[in-house]
């Protein structure tokens, strides 16, 4: 092979072993490098060709002529009162909402500096457990977004975030503002997961798919109905008050009424008329956040 190699002209050497080779060798036979000519550049398209790799543009995605994410979001609709009322599916849409919504209360308390943990029971019950505030866990919090906003400076959105969590931490720890966030944080945390799932369907979600698309509009309606069903029950009728009153969990008081009497000195309707109107922001919400993340995070494709 080494005589055939001679008879060629050598153009060039071997990268690794600097071996001679021929014109025509791609591989080189003493160290196995390859050493094929250089592709040729690639040229750009001419002003006007089609690629056939191209991704489909937005109308030919369309579900009989609508937007998908809207046809799912009315799939969700449709579905979620089903799911409200199927004895099983109720069971599991309860456990949800009670996550979330003590979720959201743990996430207040430990913000202002209190440790707290969900506690869910299988009968009907739920609750935040909550311990009494440390200044330890609050300087440490304080720290931990100080240290964040440095290190992301260079993101403007992440530094704006954390900026405000440094200003907003010390008043809710150190004023009763902090209870209020506390004690409206778990309706909140529900509405704030409702918006998790329709920025989801507007997205397509982890996999782009119909049915994850569907299942998270099922879920965000039926989180926002359920808080507007309570929420307006509580404006509209006084037997819905009177059940309010004596349905808290674990013998405790519903955090409305902690609100209402303990913290603003008024009714509960007041109170129960604003959390109403909370539960028009997370679609719109869901938009404004599909929007900001950009076309490039989608992947350059339109899924709404």
């Amino acid at each position: 092979m080494r005589a055939q190699l001679e008879r060629g002209s050598a153009t060039a050497a071997c990268p690794t072993c600097n071996y001679r080779l021929t014109r025509e060798t791609l591989v080189c036979p003493l160290c196995g490098a390859l050493a094929g000519k250089e592709p040729p550049p690639r040229t750009a398209p001419p002003q006007g060709s089609v690629s056939p790799v191209a991704r489909p543009r937005a109308r030919d995605q369309h579900i009989g002529g609508f937007p998908p994410a809207l046809v799912y979001l009315l799939v969700g609709a449709v579905l979620a009162p089903i799911f409200t009322l199927t004895p099983v599916l109720q069971y599991m849409g309860w456990f949800l909402g009670s996550l979330t919504h003590e979720s959201g209360h743990c996430i207040a308390a430990w913000f202002t500096g209190c440790p707290a943990y969900p506690a869910i029971r299988l009968d009907g019950h739920a609750a935040a457990m909550h311990q009494e505030q440390q200044l330890v866990v609050v300087a440490v919090l304080w720290l931990g977004m100080a240290y964040a906003a440095w290190s992301l400076r260079a993101h403007r959105g992440w530094l704006i975030a954390c900026g405000l969590g440094l200003v907003l931490q010390p008043l809710l720890a150190f004023t009763w503002l902090g209870e209020l966030l506390h004690l409206a944080a778990g309706h909140l945390g529900e509405l704030a997961f409702a918006t998790i799932c329709f920025a989801r369907v507007l997205d397509g979600g982890f996999t782009k798919s119909g049915a994850e698309r569907a299942a998270y509009a099922l879920l965000g309606w039926y989180l926002v109905g359920r808080n507007v069903w309570l929420h307006a029950g509580l404006v509209l009728s006084s037997a819905r008050r009177e059940w309010y009153e004596g349905s808290g969990s674990f013998g405790l008081t519903n955090d409305l009424i902690r609100i209402a009497q303990d913290l603003l000195g008024c009714h509960i309707e007041p109170v129960a008329l604003v959390m109403t109107c909370c539960c028009a922001l997370p679609l719109p919400l869901a938009w404004v956040i599909w929007r900001v993340r950009g076309e490039t995070q989608r992947g350059g494709e339109d899924l709404w």
